[in-house]
This record gives C-alpha cells, sequence and structure tokens, in this order.
C-alpha cells in the first residue's frame, strides 16, 4: 500500500488532468483481483468486490483530482515527490485524497489476498472533478443502479473516505455561491455623490449581513455566509463605478432555495442592487447550489461502523466536515452516507498536506473488519 501511494502522490491529477491517475489505479485493481474494474464514460475510475451474499452493495468514496500546489518554496518536502519520512508521506494528495484512496483500495485488496470477501458487494469508486463541484460522481449517480461490467448494482450505503481522523463523521453544510450586484452611476470622483456611488449601498449590504442571524442545526451546527470576491467596473483611482459585483459563499444546514433567496431580499431591501441565487441542485455561471448531507448518529450505518471502529481503535465521538464533499451527491438520490478517512483534515489544499502510515494501517484494519459483517 505504501509504494503504491508513494507512486501515484508522484502522478500530478489536477481536476480536469485525471485520466493518467485513474489508468494507473485501474491496473492496480487489475492486479490485485478485482472482480472487475473500468472507467466508465465520465472518466471515472471503479474497481467491484463481489460479496458473499446477495444485496445492496456499499460503495467506498474517494476521488482522483487534486488541488494546486500553491507556492512550492512553502513546501518541506518537493509537492510530487512522494517522500516517507519517519511514518509519514508527504505530498499533494496525501490526505486529499490519495492516501485514504490508497487505504481503501488496500483494504479490499488485502482481503482477497486472505481469501475473503466481504460479506456483501463493495464498489470502490474514484470520481473526477471532485473539487470542483462533483461532476463525475453526479453522472455517476444520475445511472443509479450503478452499471458495471457485471450487472447493474442497487448501492445501500456510502463511506466517504474524506480526511477525518479515522473518526465518523455525519455529514456537512452544503454551499451556495451567489452574487449581488450593487448599482450607481460613474462620476469624477471629486464630485463625491454618494447616493450614486455603489459603494455605499455595498457598506449597508455589509452591516447588515454582520448582524444577521442564520439557521442553526442541531448536528451541522449554524449556516455561515462570508463575502469573498469584489469587482468594480472601473480601474480608474479618480472615477466611481457604475456597478460592484460580490460574491458570497455560503455554507447551508436547513436552507432550501425559497430560503435562500427570502434572506437575500431581506439583506438588499432598499439598496440599489440585485442579486442571483439558484435553486437546489441548479448551478449558473456566476454561483452555485448544492446541499450538504447529514446522517442521524442512530442510524444502522453508524452505529455498525461505531461499533467496528471503537472496538479496534478505541472510544471516539461523531463529528461533521467544515468542507463539503462528495457524498452529498449519493445523498441526493437517498443513499446513505458516514464520512469515515484516514489523516486530518486541517492538512487538506495546503503546503504542510501529509498523512502518517499507522492511520493508513488503522484504516484498513476499521474497513475489512467492517466489511465482512455489514
Amino acid at each position: 500500500m505504501i509504494a503504491f501511494l508513494q507512486e501515484i502522490l508522484r502522478i500530478e491529477s489536477r481536476t480536469y488532468a485525471e485520466q493518467h491517475l485513474a489508468t494507473r489505479v485501474l491496473q492496480e485493481m487489475q492486479t490485485r483481483g478485482f472482480d472487475a474494474a473500468w472507467i466508465d464514460s465520465a472518466g471515472n475510475a471503479l474497481g467491484l468486490v463481489r460479496g458473499l451474499e446477495s444485496g445492496v452493495a456499499t460503495m467506498l468514496l474517494t476521488h482522483l483530482d487534486h488541488i494546486d500546489v500553491g507556492d512550492t518554496t512553502l513546501w518541506q518536502h518537493p509537492p510530487f515527490a512522494g517522500v516517507l519520512e519517519e511514518g509519514v508521506l508527504h505530498g499533494r494528495g496525501a490526505v486529499d485524497i490519495k492516501g485514504p484512496l490508497a487505504a481503501q483500495l488496500f483494504a479490499l485488496a488485502g482481503l482477497l489476498e486472505q481469501g475473503l470477501r466481504p460479506k456483501h458487494d463493495v464498489i470502490l469508486a474514484m470520481p473526477v472533478e471532485e473539487e470542483v463541484g462533483g461532476r463525475g460522481m453526479a453522472e455517476m449517480m444520475a445511472q443509479l443502479p450503478l452499471p458495471t461490467p457485471l450487472g447493474a448494482l442497487e448501492i445501500g450505503a456510502c463511506l466517504v473516505g474524506e480526511p477525518s481522523s479515522n473518526r465518523i463523521m455525519l455529514g456537512h453544510r452544503g454551499v451556495c455561491r451567489c452574487t449581488v450586484r450593487f448599482h450607481g452611476r460613474a462620476h469624477h470622483a471629486s464630485l463625491a455623490i454618494h447616493a450614486e456611488n455603489p459603494h455605499f449601498a455595498y457598506a449597508v449590504f455589509l452591516e447588515r449581513l454582520s448582524k444577521l442571524e442564520l439557521p442553526e442545526h442541531s448536528i451541522l451546527g449554524r449556516s455561515s455566509i462570508s463575502p469573498t470576491v469584489i469587482h468594480a467596473d472601473t480601474s480608474s483611482n479618480n472615477l466611481t463605478p457604475n456597478t460592484i459585483t460580490l460574491t458570497i459563499d455560503w455554507r447551508t444546514t436547513s436552507e432550501d432555495g425559497a430560503e435562500v433567496r427570502r434572506i437575500l431580499e431581506q439583506l438588499t431591501t432598499g439598496l440599489p442592487c440585485t442579486f442571483v441565487s439558484f435553486d437546489d441542485w441548479q448551478a449558473g455561471k456566476d454561483g452555485v447550489k448544492n446541499p450538504g448531507f447529514v446522517t442521524a448518529p442512530d442510524h444502522p450505518l453508524v452505529t455498525a461502523l461505531h461499533q467496528t471502529r471503537d472496538h479496534l481503535l478505541g472510544s471516539s465521538q461523531t463529528g461533521i466536515w467544515q468542507f463539503a464533499t462528495d457524498g452529498r451527491w449519493a445523498h441526493k438520490v437517498g443513499i446513505p452516507c458516514v464520512g469515515f478517512g484516514p489523516g486530518d483534515e486541517h492538512l487538506a489544499h495546503t503546503t504542510k498536506e501529509r498523512i502518517a502510515v499507522a492511520e493508513l494501517e488503522q484504516h484498513v484494519q476499521v474497513l475489512q473488519a467492517f466489511l465482512q459483517t455489514y
């Protein structure tokens, strides 16, 4: 597993350029005796290990793509060197998400090597484009029951392998990216016509936003709105803009599309501005609206995984992720989802990305025990 992980850490697989990694992962699944391994029409890499009993399949979910490396001078080791030092693997994708991918693959490979099999069929899914919204996973879920070389399969559970330090994660908030455009009239700055300068409406909007009480979910916590990018239609220091366009990053809990619009109407009442928001599962060129997911702590999937995990690794508490995952696409079509992955989630997307071999080995141990009984 470690040699394979070092090798795939040396393969750059930025979003939209995952083909080389998909081919290598496919080769590994074939070498390790998976019952089927293939790349689908979206470019997703998938593997199938047959179970001992009939019934719905369990999906182990990671993805193929990673983000850019940023400033390489900030890395302790070159980001694509796959350096193993004192029991820790370093590099872009170590926790997000090639480490979890390798652990899931070798949990299944290890069972096969021992002449064992999971209780039910297991699909190993590694979609493309997770980092930019999840097109690969969305296309997979649109085809259910999932077509495989050995026949279509119903999926009854999904384990999302994003890093969680081998804790069980009950879900994450949704992502809504909206735009608000403030309208004025361009004029020479020396005239100081505040009523026609959209900066002042923008300031009122931010003041209202700072005092807004957003919904709170019993498991996911409170929703949040953060202003991110601002654009003005002028580049002259002595000219006020006609328009200012603000992008806001909205992490939703219980809000649907109608509630998002209601809150935006509240924030913009009386101001010279317009906004663009989106109904659930609709996207536009200026934004996106993707709900998250949450699974109840007493759901049978959570209970079964928790019992296995705590028996092998000791007592733990469930958590939630702050970032979004492809698990939302499985949840959308009614598949119960939980998160469970090796690695520190706080290291994802950073120049300090790394993963401990011990965590990978613990993850394999838990997955093998769980899949033989669930």
